[in-house]
């Protein structure tokens, strides 16, 4: 589990677009999503676009989904706010030029879109149900309670990799464990810890689950 950077300032100016953000928010819901997924983690976005290419002034824009809906960010108000230690960076290796270029026009596709509350209180529901009466209903509380216009965090990372690659290769984009899931498993009961665990992004910076 090793980092391909150990040192920020190294890592800020080989950002690439399309790469992962992890985040441990301070939000008092950020310990509610914290201990209902076991992570250290809480938010995801991605980098959504570089600025200045000279690593000087380079400014790295994100990308995420929020309780308004989907927003740009400065990398840098992040780490002013929350501290570097409260930020992960991971990378999906071998995306091409092309790939990338699909990832940015499906950011600009969905900016604005409204946050899915039913994606929340759905995962809330089933996580408490399987852990009260052991048995999962998770594919049950997708289906009732998700709406396929809108994301949250972790969702909205998961549907720009899955539809930026081409249909053979996109398991080695998901994220979220497990044989036999179906698409909407694939796609709307990703977590920010799922992307954490998963092998199939590589860690560049602050690696925790």
């Amino acid at each position: 589990m090793d980092a391909r950077y150990n040192d920020w300032e190294d890592l800020v100016p080989n950002l690439q677009v399309g790469d992962i953000m992890l985040v441990q928010n301070i939000l008092p819901i950020s310990n509610v999503v914290r201990s209902f997924t076991g992570s250290y983690w809480s938010h995801a976005g991605m980098v959504f676009e570089i600025m200045h290419p000279d690593a000087e002034n380079r400014i790295a824009l994100v990308i995420e989904a929020q309780d308004n809906g989907i927003e740009i960010h400065r990398l840098r108000i992040y780490a002013n706010q929350l501290g570097i230690q409260r930020l992960g960076f991971k990378r999906v290796p071998g995306l091409t030029d092309e790939q990338r270029e699909k990832i940015r026009s499906f950011f600009i596709q969905n900016i604005d879109v409204p946050y899915d509350y039913g994606r929340i209180y759905s995962f809330v529901f089933g996580t408490l149900f399987a852990k009260i009466f052991k048995k999962d209903i998770s594919d049950f509380v997708t289906r009732k309670g998700v709406s396929l216009e809108n994301f949250v965090c972790s969702t909205f990372v998961q549907r720009a990799f899955y539809l930026a690659l081409p249909p053979g290769e996109r398991d080695r984009a998901v994220f979220r464990k497990g044989s036999g899931l179906n698409l909407l498993e694939k796609l709307e009961v990703c977590t920010p810890s799922d992307i954490a665990h998963s092998a199939n992004a590589e860690w560049l910076w602050n690696p925790r689950h």
